[in-house]
């Protein structure tokens, strides 16, 4: 034996822990920019897929909502499962489930497989939405910055919603409709490569899985969705709506008692005796409600009345969506600054103010200057998002921040198809012009009604930023 044989060659060098945190938050804020692209690309598409594929009104709500309707019905439990089996596992399930539907999606021949695609991905993204949160802010050290990577995943998720129009404007021109599904595929690669090459775990929680709590809670959603998409078509009293309000019904009640009894509840019920959480999650679903309504109207303003090809009526969206990136990263100064409840109640203003000056300003206004007068709604839009997110986290125990984020983007959820769903009859009869302004109306009044929570809210306690 030489002294050679004595010399030990070191392990191979690990990341250090700051590049782990920025892989993470890099992959994590990936996750929301594919999440959220997937809701304003397919709406843009969505006349072009409709002339396709011989699709009517009630198809193309199930095609938007479809997505919107499992990401909504599985959020609570996907919330759970990342603080149970750790946010990597669920974040690196969630890409598995949304890559490969997005391609059937891409191949789709006719509408029913379509929405089964959307289906998938819907339930593929409930799995990424609340992981990849955890995973950006895993590495955070302190308030100040959990707000800043709270603000980087805000922020790349507007890009996505800035970016949607946009992107699948310049596809569906260069392309065909198809090849908007095709991004997520390729994302979804580069997020699931550098996830097992750069991301460490994150440390799961030691928690039961509330099976019942899961089950219950997405009956409940469904039934829910499922009968404000289908109301307005069938009608109220039509035997499958009433079965889906029943549903609905029984299975509020039945999560209620499942939540009590468990010994580890999916989501406690103590949460909603906390302002933070139970005021936020109320502005996260009118504003969802009132964001995706409004999207969904200008959709079929641009490209069914105005007769804009779809790379037009992207680029016509830019003004509105661009500034929404921009609203998230401004966020973290206005908080310092002012304060949660002045950040909200500024991009409240901005974003219900353009839409009232365009509800104001005649039956049906011209495509440009319309778009032009929502760019205010844009920057409004993204201080929103990112000052609800960052009160949400700071109110809620740190060990309870995935399911509060989760039960909080299941409303998100719900609100964004009962826009649809409000919006669209409204929106399919001849009278266009008198539907557009009646949707824009109640879209006014839901943005109202978030001023009077939000002066609520700067009582609350929980949450450490100034008031």
């Amino acid at each position: 034996m030489n002294a050679k044989t004595l010399v030990r060659r070191p392990p191979a060098a690990e990341p250090d822990a700051k590049e782990r945190d920025r892989f993470a938050l890099a992959a994590g804020s990936a996750a929301a920019f594919m999440v959220f692209l997937g809701t304003t690309i397919v709406t843009l598409a969505l006349p072009t897929m409709l002339r396709d594929l011989h699709g009517g009104p009630a198809a193309g709500e199930w095609i938007v909502n479809g997505y919107t309707l499992t990401l909504a019905a599985g959020l609570i439990s996907a919330g759970a499962l990342a603080d149970v089996l750790g946010a990597r596992r669920v974040f690196l399930a969630g890409l598995a489930v949304v890559a490969p539907a997005s391609a059937v999606a891409a191949a789709a021949g006719a509408v029913p497989v379509l929405i089964a695609a959307q289906l998938a991905m819907g339930a593929g993204a409930a799995l990424l939405l609340p992981s990849s949160l955890t995973l950006a802010t895993s590495g955070a050290r302190n308030t100040a910055g959990r707000a800043r990577a709270v603000a980087v995943w805000g922020a790349t998720g507007g890009v996505g919603l800035a970016a949607g129009p946009l992107v699948g404007g310049v596809l569906i021109a260069a392309a065909g409709w198809r090849a908007v599904f095709l991004v997520n595929v390729l994302l979804g690669a580069v997020a699931a490569t550098v996830t097992l090459l750069r991301v460490g775990a994150v440390p799961a929680r030691p928690r039961r899985i509330d099976v019942g709590g899961q089950l219950t809670a997405g009956a409940a959603i469904a039934g829910l969705v499922f009968g404000m998409i289908e109301g307005p078509h069938l009608g109220w009293t039509h035997p499958a709506v009433a079965a889906a309000g029943a549903v609905f019904a029984a299975g509020v009640a039945a999560f209620a008692l499942a939540e009590r009894r468990a010994a580890d509840p999916l989501l406690p019920l103590g949460l909603f005796r906390r302002a933070g959480f139970s005021g936020t999650s109320a502005l996260g679903v009118l504003f969802n409600f009132t964001f995706y309504g409004v999207m969904f109207a200008l959709s079929l303003l641009l490209q069914d009345v105005k007769g804009e090809p779809p790379l037009v009526a992207g680029l016509s969206f830019l003004p509105f969506t661009g500034l929404i990136a921009l609203g998230n990263l401004v966020t973290p100064t206005l908080l310092a600054r002012f304060g949660t409840t002045a950040a909200l109640l500024a991009g409240e203003l901005l974003f219900g103010g353009a839409i009232a000056a365009i509800l104001f300003a005649g039956p049906l206004p011209q495509a440009w200057p319309m778009l032009l007068a929502m760019t205010p709604a844009g920057l409004g839009a993204g201080i929103v998002v990112a000052a609800m997110t960052t009160r949400l986290v700071e109110s809620v125990p740190a060990a309870l921040t995935g399911a509060a984020t989760a039960a909080f983007n299941t409303g998100r959820q719900v609100g964004s198809s009962a826009g649809v769903a409000v919006f669209g009859p409204l929106l399919a009869g001849a009278a266009f012009a008198t539907g557009f302004r009646i949707a824009l109306g109640i879209a006014v009044t839901a943005v109202a009604a978030t001023v009077p929570i939000t002066l609520a809210l700067r009582h609350d306690t929980a949450s450490t930023r100034p008031q």
